[in-house]
């Protein structure tokens, strides 16, 4: 009995559908094969015995961080080897030291973790217990870690930076009155005074604090001349003068 002959167009279409499945096949099968050495060759350099950190490098001038305490923050993460280690967790953990203010770690192949720190500037004491830098970021050390002889910074929580601004505008003008500023207060009230060396205060007020301020540079160096005695206090929150108190008595101008 004769066969059905197959249209030769319709089996050509078979036998490529064909080579193009085992191909497909193929070539998953080689993409699960790589998954599987890479994910096999990912946990072994996650083994620590295999790589583990033998060194910690701490880069960068260390004025007030001690290196042990550095080292002590990152040590839990070490454990893990050197590919376990969480870079970002490790600078996180050393920026949360009280000096710290920038940092970066880094693996160095073959067994180092190497850490780069800067410390904080210190430019004066801000409230009761932290320092304050000159960008005004506040940072609270160890009582015993604070240096001593800083001026005093006083103000409202979150008004460091302009207190700091403030303390930046008009120190270098009162060092060329003779005067050296030990404090700089800004009060709930957002009333400003500011205290000099030698006991001389100054009260500024709430409001016109700039132009007040320029008359105390005016007429500071005329008071001295004209009266013999220690200045205690200047007021100027009076609406037409300044009260000024002396050592021996007071008088307003």
């Amino acid at each position: 009995m004769p066969g059905v002959a197959m249209p030769r167009g319709r089996a050509l279409s078979y036998t490529g559908r064909w080579r193009r499945t085992r191909l497909a096949v193929l070539v998953l099968a080689i993409l699960g094969l790589l998954a599987v050495l890479g994910w096999s060759a990912a946990q072994a350099l996650l083994d620590p015995t295999l790589l583990p950190v033998k060194v910690v490098g701490v880069e960068g001038e260390l004025r007030h961080m001690e290196r042990g305490d550095l080292k002590l923050a990152i040590a839990p993460l070490i454990q893990r080897g050197l590919f376990g280690v969480d870079v970002e967790d490790a600078r996180q953990r050393v920026l949360a030291l009280p000096w710290a203010e920038e940092v970066a770690v880094r693996r160095v192949w073959p067994d180092k973790l190497e850490v780069t720190i800067k410390e904080f500037e210190p430019m004066a004491r801000w409230r009761e217990d932290s320092l304050v830098d000159a960008r005004g970021s506040v940072f609270t050390p160890k009582p015993e870690e604070i240096p001593l002889g800083l001026p005093r910074l006083w103000g409202p929580e979150g008004d460091a930076q302009r207190v700091t601004a403030m303390y930046l505008e008009i120190y270098p003008e009162l060092k060329k009155l003779g005067l050296d500023m030990v404090a700089l207060r800004l009060n709930d009230r957002r009333s400003w005074s500011i205290e000099m060396r030698g006991g001389l205060r100054v009260e500024l007020g709430q409001r016109e604090v700039e132009r007040r301020f320029a008359r105390m540079q005016r007429i500071y160096p005329e008071l001295i001349e004209r009266r013999t005695g220690r200045m205690l206090k200047m007021d100027f929150r009076y609406p037409n003068g300044v009260a000024v108190t002396w050592s021996r008595g007071s008088f307003r101008k």
